[in-house]
Parts: structure tokens; C-alpha cells; sequence
């Protein structure tokens, strides 16, 4: 009988939540809380530890030491997410049960046994879930836990325990949420749940069949629930311990190898390799555009009598002319000089407009400083347009500048 308020538990509960985690670990290590370690520990957070026998949170045994009401541990283990892994024969025992209770639902008659029955079920597979998610969410931090190798455990024990959480948890949970094999928990709750679709049409109380409508969608819940946690334990459980053996054991080889590296013959690893990241026929597939480019042949043009010779298309030599301006530096109207040197440079070609942004563009570098007035513009005339342009002076940046006197 619990001798205080239940408001007055949870309170503590609340208030003393570090402490309740401590005693869960003392509880944990040693399966039971000894009487000297529970009072030195209440000394510490000042506890009365007789509000823990009222309150109903530990059991006195017969020798004199106390352990953790089953209850709270499960409570406080749900909130903390520090699950606690059953063994895989206390899991088995649900297919006992959900099978002794399906066995009944189907020959009883009574209205009132069979409403308790179905009430016996939904909670059963209510506690079947809860307990495959636990195992799971335990299993998994316990894998990452040894990833990590956080207590730094020797390579060999991290072989065993791998080797341990997979034979002893892994292994028999698959088997219990194997669908294909009858002798499985989930095989049993198909079982179920065509039963308990069946009635929630067909029966003809209709408590009874509220009660299958909610047993149906309880199995069609936990089923979903079972097949993430079976990928959980088949697709990243198994590889991450399995890996973890592998990487232990290769570790743990080369330690050995180590130690007495001349009793080993070993691979040559620095083996020097060549592989052609090209085809073969490239270099003379290459080698023909190649000998097209350079061979270059001389072409005649023959024009008839009276007419102009062939005018070839004016290619901007940005090599030469970025030369002169150095050379001509510094320059005070430069899109005037410009316009004049075209005329002295191109033959019979006047400084049209490609040649204007040829010729602009030159002195954008940053060898260059450019000054200009607003006021003083220049006017730029091509054969078919007229532009308005400021009066540019271009000279040698001051550091370069410098750099040349010197």
C-alpha cells in the first residue's frame, strides 16, 4: 500500500531525478542496492531513505539490502531511454502467451470472457512492442557505444562482445520477428489479426465487436512497428557489429604483426602499377588533328580583271597593340590617339566600331591608371555612328611606375 499522496512521489521523483539516476546505476551494477552504498548515497543528497521504502520506490530484502521496485526502474528507464536488454527467452514467452490467449478467444462463448480476453490481448501486444522497442533502442547504443570504444576496452574483448550481441540478441530476435517461420511472435499475431478482422465485421455483440475493431488496429499498429524494428536489427545492427569484428580484427593482426614483424612474409605494398587512363589509338587519333593544324598550305586567290583584291577579315593583335600603348605611355586623349593609330596600322580600314571595343578594352588592365574630367569629351565617328566620349589619360600605375625608375 502506498503510504504517501502519489502527487507527493512524483514530486520527488521530480526533484530528486539525479539522484533516482544514481540509484538506477548502483542498482544496475550490482543487481541489488547495498545497505551501506543506499544510506551513504541519501547522506550525500540528503534523502530520508525510509521515504523510498514509503514511497514505494525500493524493496527491503531479508539480508538487509534493498532493491529497486520493478515498477520505477521501468518508469524511469522510459524517460531516461537507458532500456535495459531482456533476454531473448523473455520475449519468447509472449508467443506463449498470445497464443494460449488466441487459442481461448476462438472456443469461448461467454460474452463477458471474451471481452476480458480480447482486453488480455490488446494489452499483451501492447507489452510486446514496448518491449522489442526497448531491446532495439539498447542494442543500438550499445553498438554505437562500442564503435566509439568509449571505455576503451582491447581489441579481442571488442571482438567478443560483437560477437556476443550478435549471437545471444541479434540471432533470436530476428527469429521471433521472422514472418516466414511459424514458430515466430509476428507469425502468431497474423494469426490474430485475420481472427480479429473476421469478428469486427461479423460478430454479433457489438461490444464485442468494438472491442476486435480495437484489437485489429492494435496488431496492424504493432506490425509496423515490429518490421522497423527487424530492418533496424537486420540492416544497421548487423553490419555495424560485424564490421566491428572485422575492424577489430584486423587491428588486433597488424598489432600482432607489429610485435614480430620479421616472422611474417608480407605483400609487396609499394608495388609501382601503370594503367593508361586513355585508349590506345588516342595519341594517333591526336597526332592526325595535330598534323592537319601545322601543315599548313599556301592558298591562291586569283581575281579577275577589274575587280578589288581580296579583302581578309581584320584580326585584333592584342599582344602588339597593348606593346605600343606601353611604349606610348602616357597617353592624354587616348580614344583620339587611338583613331589615329588605327589609320596609320590598318590599311585602308577605318577605326570602326570592333576596333573601338578592341582598343577600350586594352586598357582595363591593371597596369594602367585611367583619369578623366567629365567635362572634356571627345567626339568618336565610325561610318555609320557618332559616339560621345570622355577624354581618357592613361598612364603606368605609381608602383609600376616607380619599379620602372628604379
Amino acid at each position: 500500500m502506498l503510504i504517501a499522496e502519489p502527487k507527493t512521489v512524483l514530486n520527488f521523483l521530480s526533484d530528486k531525478f539525479d539522484f533516482m539516476l544514481e540509484l538506477m546505476a548502483m542498482n544496475k551494477n550490482d543487481a541489488i542496492i547495498h545497505d551501506e552504498k543506499l544510506k551513504k548515497l541519501c547522506q550525500k543528497e540528503n534523502v530520508d531513505w525510509r521515504k523510498l521504502i514509503d514511497y514505494k520506490i525500493i524493496r527491503e530484502l531479508q539480508q538487509g539490502d534493498f532493491e529497486l521496485r520493478k515498477p520505477v526502474e521501468i518508469f524511469i528507464n522510459y524517460i531516461s531511454e537507458d532500456y535495459k536488454l531482456d533476454l531473448p527467452e523473455n520475449i519468447r514467452k509472449y508467443y506463449n502467451s498470445i497464443e494460449e490467449i488466441y487459442e481461448k478467444l476462438l472456443a469461448e462463448d461467454n460474452l463477458q470472457s471474451l471481452q476480458r480476453l480480447i482486453s488480455g490481448m490488446i494489452d499483451e501486444v501492447q507489452h510486446f512492442i514496448e518491449t522489442i522497442e526497448s531491446n532495439t533502442h539498447s542494442l543500438l547504443n550499445e553498438s554505437k557505444e562500442l564503435k566509439a570504444n568509449v571505455r576503451k576496452i582491447e581489441y579481442v574483448e571488442k571482438i567478443k562482445k560483437a560477437t556476443y550481441f550478435i549471437d545471444f540478441y541479434i540471432v533470436p530476435l530476428n527469429k521471433i520477428l521472422d514472418a516466414n517461420h511459424k514458430g515466430s511472435v509476428i507469425y502468431k499475431l497474423s494469426l490474430v489479426r485475420e481472427q480479429a478482422n473476421k469478428e469486427r465485421i461479423h460478430h454479433p455483440d457489438f461490444a464485442s465487436r468494438s472491442l476486435y475493431e480495437k484489437l485489429y488496429n492494435q496488431v496492424i499498429s504493432a506490425n509496423v512497428e515490429l518490421v522497423k524494428n527487424s530492418k533496424v536489427l537486420t540492416k544497421e545492427l548487423l553490419p555495424l557489429l560485424e564490421r566491428i569484428k572485422t575492424e577489430s580484427q584486423i587491428l588486433a593482426g597488424f598489432m600482432e604483426f607489429l610485435k614480430k614483424p620479421n616472422y611474417y612474409d608480407t605483400p609487396e605494398l609499394l608495388k609501382r602499377t601503370r594503367h593508361s587512363t586513355y585508349d590506345p589509338d588516342a595519341y594517333f587519333a591526336a597526332k592526325d588533328i595535330w598534323d592537319q593544324l601545322v601543315k599548313q598550305e599556301d592558298v591562291f586567290v586569283n581575281t579577275a580583271d577589274g575587280q578589288q583584291e581580296l579583302e581578309l577579315p581584320w584580326v585584333f593583335d592584342r599582344v602588339k597593340f597593348k606593346k605600343i600603348i606601353t611604349q606610348s605611355l602616357p597617353i592624354s586623349n587616348y580614344f583620339l590617339w587611338s583613331n589615329n593609330l588605327m589609320k596609320s596600322e590598318v590599311t585602308k580600314q577605318d577605326f570602326d566600331f570592333d576596333k573601338f571595343f578592341a582598343m577600350s578594352a586594352l586598357i582595363f588592365d591593371e597596369d594602367y591608371e585611367i583619369k578623366f574630367d567629365e567635362k572634356e569629351r571627345v567626339e568618336v565617328k565610325f561610318k555609320d555612328l557618332t559616339l560621345d566620349v570622355p577624354c581618357l589619360t592613361v598612364d603606368r600605375k605609381a608602383k609600376n611606375k616607380a619599379t620602372q625608375e628604379a
